[in-house]
């Protein structure tokens, strides 16, 4: 047990500083930067988010578990696939902006670095890089914004991703692709888990803009950043457990753990946010309802981590579906209530996704 709890509080503990770090990082520019400019920078950020999401194809889940199980073969043309589609679509958004096309393949390669860690079980390298990565994201894109205003927020990211690439640059072997058509079945469905995690996102920025505008985006990605900042418990979480349950290890203690202080976090943020945002961020300040009900969304979050990853573990063919289950319901609330309700209306979206998602991920695993 000690020995189990020694290697998940390496996973929380580099999740948790780098989710706060992350918030720290979209704090200072919040304060920086008016509720619109804030909008559209999330915006630019959730465009380059979509298309690594969609490139990658989930192979970071899968490769994840294909190192778990000790499956080099396959670990060696999932990276190699992984590089080969990935840079043909960074190249793809280079005459939309130079600096998303970099940031887009940033993000996969950093991704799939940190994936590849946690499937050879590396648990203490994998929080190292989790932090310096927020470190240096802060320093270089502050200061790149002196000198390239948004853009250089931008390219600071992505730097930051790229240069923290390196388990995977150093992973990657001249491959023929000999096991990537056996294993189709398993490849759409981690893509439909790691879509399910990390599309809805992104794609939210991509939807509210047309239906009310970029100070609306600053003001829900304000709120949404608190909420990702205390969601990396529930991936920590995820991750963790989806490399010991591919290894038969259960960890009941650690699951009632993580759903205890998710429900401590709810209630401080409930309570705190009025107090401090009017203090800190009163531009921000009408978003904060908005933000007592999203946080809410912690609780089904980590449910549906460990739900998620116990599917996976078992390569239950089924969980993968609930990517479309959680990202309808999440798009047509957000149309519904986000046009007629407003920030109010794109909270409640959130939170009765990630219930419904929560709810779908049990009864499968019941089945």
């Amino acid at each position: 047990m000690y020995e189990s709890t020694k290697k998940f509080s390496f996973v929380v503990f580099g999740r948790v500083i780098s989710g706060i770090l992350q918030g720290l990082f979209f704090l200072i520019f919040a304060y920086l930067l008016s509720p619109n400019d804030f909008g559209e920078i999330s915006y630019f950020i959730a465009i380059a988010g979509i298309v690594s999401i969609i490139s990658r194809f989930g192979f970071n889940q899968s490769v994840l578990i294909s190192r778990s199980k000790v499956n080099l073969k396959l670990v060696n043309e999932i990276n190699l696939l992984t590089l080969i589609i990935t840079s043909i679509a960074g190249i793809l958004l280079i005459p939309f902006n130079i600096f998303i096309s970099i940031l887009c393949i940033g993000i996969s390669f950093f991704t799939m670095s940190q994936h590849n860690l946690l499937g050879s079980k590396d648990y203490k390298f994998f929080m190292v890089y989790s932090i310096v990565k927020g470190i240096l994201m802060i320093v270089v894109s502050l200061t790149l914004f002196h000198f390239l205003q948004i853009e250089g927020i931008i390219l600071g990211m992505a730097i930051t991703n790229l240069s923290l690439s390196l388990p995977f640059i150093k992973n990657l072997r001249l491959s023929r692709f000999t096991n990537i058509k056996s294993n189709i079945k398993f490849f759409l469905n981690n893509f439909g888990i790691d879509t399910s995690i990390h599309l809805t996102r992104s794609i939210d920025k991509i939807i509210i803009v047309p239906l009310l505008d970029f100070t609306s985006v600053g003001l829900y990605q304000f709120n949404l950043q608190i909420l990702l900042g205390f969601e990396m418990l529930p991936i920590a979480l995820h991750n963790y457990l989806l490399s010991e349950e591919s290894s038969n290890q259960k960890h009941k203690k650690i699951e009632f753990f993580a759903l205890l202080l998710s429900i401590i976090v709810i209630i401080i943020v409930i309570f705190l946010s009025p107090i401090i945002i009017p203090l800190l961020f009163s531009e921000y300040s009408d978003g904060i309802l908005g933000l007592q009900i999203m946080i809410l969304s912690l609780l089904p979050l980590t449910l549906g981590s460990i739900f998620s990853a116990k599917l996976q573990a078992s390569n239950s063919k089924n969980s993968g579906t609930a990517v479309i289950v959680k990202v309808i319901s999440f798009v047509i609330l957000l149309f519904m209530l986000g046009q007629f309700y407003g920030i109010i209306g794109l909270s409640i979206a959130i939170l009765t996704s990630y219930v419904i998602y929560a709810l779908y991920l049990g009864i499968l695993l019941k089945k």
